[in-house]
């Protein structure tokens, strides 16, 4: 009898311990919502399998608002929430989009962050299973969705190694919307020489970035911090850490007059920490880990779970 007390207590003491330290874990987990009000609310809608709510709101958002809210949906949502929202929706074309980048995000979640001669054949067997199963959601994706499910597929065709079809979906989502940061920030990495590319293709890509002030101060910030990460040192005419240091003295003047708001402002704020961190500015770096307020975004920190 005692026996059976004992494992009933030790049982009950294992529970709360599990759910003290799932809360305390939680309490730590990126939350993508970044506090934005309406964002959070589509997620309790989404929790109530108010599709029809949900549907309604991504279709009023811009495209800016769309990536990252898109984005936070995948991540905060289950395989078999999507499913069933997939299931009950007459349009449809939403529930896939989230299904696929959640597959995405799962892939790559599989796969780590190991370089690939080190994954092992798990890994690797895991990686482009989610893949195929993102591949083959997005591309269920039309209407008002379409160009967002095409910027997803460019990332998809990199991870499959398919760079021809990553390219047709670019040029897909150019003809349609020339300012969705998500489908250049994801074709700057077929680009790059570590991918394949080359520096005459990164140039030609140059000239297709849109006018916009605060997508090129992105891309230009992103394509400086993928060089210096692959160890490059030359750029164009000069050294890429010089070439670093005018960007960020640039970008900052551009932010004084003209900031962007929520996440595209603090996706600025990250790679300006990040370059900070290059050059071994430690007052920049302080100052921008500060300024991100712990909000990290995906490009350039990837998922953070």
């Amino acid at each position: 009898m005692w026996v059976a007390i004992l494992i009933v207590v030790l049982a009950l003491k294992g529970y709360f311990i599990m759910r003290f330290w799932n809360k305390f874990f939680k309490a730590f987990k990126t939350d993508y919502t970044f506090g934005n009000k309406d964002t959070i609310n589509l997620l309790k809608q989404l929790d109530k399998s108010n599709f029809l709510s949900v549907e309604g709101q991504l279709e009023a958002l811009k495209t800016d608002q769309l990536n990252h809210t898109i984005d936070c949906i995948a991540f905060a949502s289950s395989e078999h929430q999507l499913l069933k929202w997939v299931t009950r929706s007459e349009k449809k074309a939403a529930a896939y989009l989230c299904l696929g980048v959640y597959y995405f995000f799962t892939a790559w979640n599989k796969r780590g962050t190991k370089s690939a001669h080190d994954l092992s054949h798990k890994q690797k067997e895991l990686f482009i299973l989610n893949l195929n199963k993102a591949f083959t959601a997005l591309q269920q994706v039309d209407g008002l969705f379409y160009t967002e499910a095409q910027a997803r597929l460019i990332a998809v065709y990199n991870g499959l190694n398919e760079p021809e079809l990553a390219k047709e979906s670019f040029k897909n989502v150019l003809k349609k919307h020339k300012e969705n940061l998500y489908a250049y920030l994801h074709y700057s990495e077929i680009v790059l020489p570590k991918w394949g590319g080359s520096f005459e293709e990164m140039a030609q890509f140059r000239q297709q970035w849109p006018q916009l002030l605060w997508i090129k101060n992105t891309l230009e910030m992103k394509e400086a911090y993928d060089l210096f990460m692959q160890g490059e040192v030359d750029y164009e005419d000069g050294f890429l850490k010089a070439h670093i240091h005018q960007i960020i003295d640039k970008v900052e003047q551009d932010l004084k007059r003209t900031p962007p708001e929520g996440p595209n402002l603090y996706r600025i704020y990250a790679y300006l920490y990040l370059l900070s961190i290059a050059r071994n500015n430690k007052s920049l770096e302080k100052k921008y880990k500060k300024l991100m307020k712990n909000n990290l975004t995906i490009f350039p920190f990837g998922i953070a779970r």
